[in-house]
């Protein structure tokens, strides 16, 4: 059974979201401060995580982080009373997968909820699929990007032409392998939102995510960022 774990000291609006959890089947534990949130996560792991921000003893932002500096796949959605884009920006930055404003409706935050379940099923097949041809050697392991540069995709570093290296995150390979994927295409950033981060219709919060993260990944092409060409109010472009 899928369990769930959702730290809230409030009990009122953490007790309906409970009741709704465990009626569509899920088994569901209860911390009431995030000192106990840590410590149920240590006593065994959920499957999801519903995280408040304000809360005794730990914050949410002190939670997610301590979390994610172990467990950097595990679904964690964030709650609060407010939905302010500082705070919805500040929650993905360290490391949550989606932001929640508590008085949104109950089948939005199931689905919510089930977006995350189904990602991790997701990501779990596509992992079971690689390790099945992973004794294959694949023509993709290391691809060019730009004219000077080139991926190495199995160690997740950047070559340049002399073929010193730069690491890359998860994330900034993911994209670049999109990129590279989809030259002299138009890529929206609703689209990297959707497959890169999980999250869907958060407003405007998108457009700052993926600046940053375009805006590193720039950085380490040095004399080959150009390549990466910004679509004003839609995304990017990968010009080959």
């Amino acid at each position: 059974m899928t369990d769930i774990l959702i730290a809230d000291d409030e009990a009122e609006p953490r007790d309906s979201v409970v009741e709704m959890l465990e009626d569509e089947g899920y088994a569901v534990r209860v911390a009431k401060d995030g000192g106990e949130a840590l410590a149920l996560y240590a006593e065994k792991r959920p499957d999801l995580l519903l995280l408040d921000i304000k809360m005794p003893v730990k914050t949410g932002w002190d939670v997610c982080r301590d979390i994610r500096r172990m467990d950097k796949s595990l679904p964690i959605i964030l709650l609060s009373a407010f939905g302010e884009e500082d705070d919805k920006v500040r929650g993905l930055t360290i490391g949550a997968d989606d932001y929640i404003v508590k008085d949104c409706g109950a089948r939005e935050l199931l689905a919510r909820v089930k977006r995350q379940l189904g990602r991790v099923v997701q990501i779990a097949a596509e992992q079971n699929r690689a390790a099945q041809t992973a004794a294959q050697p694949s023509s993709a392991d290391e691809f060019a990007f730009g004219a000077r540069h080139k991926v190495d995709a199995k160690r997740f570093v950047l070559l340049d032409a002399r073929r010193r290296e730069t690491k890359l995150s998860k994330r900034e390979m993911a994209v670049l392998q999109h990129f590279a994927s989809h030259p002299n295409e138009v890529v929206e950033k609703e689209d990297l939102l959707r497959r890169f981060w999980g999250i869907e219709n958060l407003e405007r919060i998108e457009s700052r995510v993926h600046d940053t993260l375009i805006w590193g990944l720039r950085e380490k092409l040095g004399s080959d960022k150009d390549v990466i060409e910004t679509v004003h109010g839609i995304g990017w472009l990968y010009r080959v």
